[in-house]
């Protein structure tokens, strides 16, 4: 829940940037509607986690009870994300907001995708991960919320004989030798 409440909170304050198909900013920016007609506000979530679906029609659902004046549109790029060589891939697509891997923090600062976190909106730098605020951070700038850590993990057979007791990397690469082998674990 905590989790919703950050992307909710994250959509509600975050900065409105737009992109051109050419996946560079446009200099052209949609006007604000005032006029009390509900506005569209479009936005592409990070897809890779379990039960994306459901987190996305959550976060439609609250937002758009929060924020009646606004449609929340959420942009689905499961089937491409990462991949530049189409044009539904996050560095080409046009959003309002954006829930960005910090791979891609430097070229959307760098093509004004996105803009400077206020620093009102941002949390303290004590309160997060050192990673994580390095990770929203661009010359000495924050432009995001960090919400999501990602980390390598292990996966192996509890029954495997040499593993038994390996608690850190150092026990792991003296089990397995400086140039592991294929099934060699």
């Amino acid at each position: 829940m905590r989790l919703l409440s950050l992307v909710l909170l994250s959509l509600s304050l975050s900065q409105a940037a737009t992109a051109s198909p050419g996946c560079v900013a446009s200099t052209d920016r949609r006007p604000v509607n005032y006029s009390g007609t509900a506005r569209t506000l479009q936005v592409v979530l990070y897809p890779f986690i379990p039960g994306f679906d459901s987190l996305k029609n959550e976060v439609k659902a609250r937002f758009e009870k929060a924020h009646p004046d606004i449609q929340l549109d959420i942009i689905d790029l499961s089937d491409n994300y990462y991949g530049p060589f189409v044009s539904k891939f996050i560095g080409c697509t046009e959003a309002d907001v954006y829930e960005l891997d910090s791979v891609f923090l430097h070229d959307f600062v760098l093509n004004k995708k996105i803009q400077e976190l206020p620093a009102e909106a941002a949390l303290p730098p004590g309160s997060l991960l050192k990673n994580a605020v390095l990770g929203s951070t661009v010359n000495g700038k924050r432009y995001g919320a960090p919400h999501w850590v990602c980390g390598n993990f292990l996966f192996f057979d509890a029954s495997d004989s040499k593993l038994q007791g390996v608690k850190t990397l150092t026990e792991l690469m003296r089990v397995l030798g400086s140039q592991p082998k294929p099934d060699n674990g």
